[in-house]
């Protein structure tokens, strides 16, 4: 089973969950009882035109992400992009 964060880089894409556990994918999901975590939100990392992490957020209620918080993490993402082509990692 997929960790959140490595099932944003296995498929490269947002994942957004308002609630883990109403998700049938993610219902028993070990990350609610050892963290309490029940609502997610992940955006790619990429670099070189691979990703290779993921940048998130999480909450312990269940909450709806919006744009505006998808748009931060895709900054922070950016701007990791950027600080590792800038160090030519």
């Amino acid at each position: 089973r997929h960790s959140l964060c490595m099932y944003v880089v296995h498929y490269g894409h947002i994942l957004s969950i308002e609630n883990l556990r109403e998700d049938p994918n993610f219902e028993h999901h070990p990350v609610i009882e050892d963290f309490g975590v029940l609502s997610y939100l992940g955006v790619p990392l990429i670099y070189k035109s691979e990703v290779i992490g993921s940048v998130c957020a999480l909450d312990s209620r269940p909450r709806k992400w919006g744009s505006r918080e998808i748009e931060i993490l895709q900054e922070a993402s950016a701007s990791i992009q950027a600080e590792l082509y800038f160090r030519n990692l």
